[in-house]
C-alpha cells in the first residue's frame, strides 16, 4: 500500500485546522473536509481487505484447482 494513503487523514488535519483558524464561519467547509476524510479512510480500509483477500481465492484451470 502506498503510505501516502495513511498520511492523508494527517494533512486534512492540518488544512482543516488552519481553515477553522482563518475563517472561523467556514464550519460547514470543515465539516464537509471531515466527511470526505472518513469516506475515503473507509474506501482504503476496504481497499486493503479486498487486495489481501483477493490473493486467497482458489483458481480452476486444466482440470484441477490450484489454492
Amino acid at each position: 500500500m502506498v503510505v501516502w494513503l495513511f498520511l492523508f487523514p494527517v494533512v486534512v488535519l492540518v488544512i482543516g485546522v488552519w481553515l477553522l483558524r482563518s475563517r472561523p464561519q467556514c464550519v460547514i467547509t470543515f465539516e464537509v473536509l471531515v466527511a470526505v476524510v472518513w469516506v475515503l479512510s473507509l474506501a482504503v480500509a476496504g481497499f486493503s481487505l479486498l487486495t489481501w483477500q483477493v490473493q486467497n481465492i482458489p483458481t480452476f484451470s486444466h482440470m484441477e484447482w490450484h489454492f
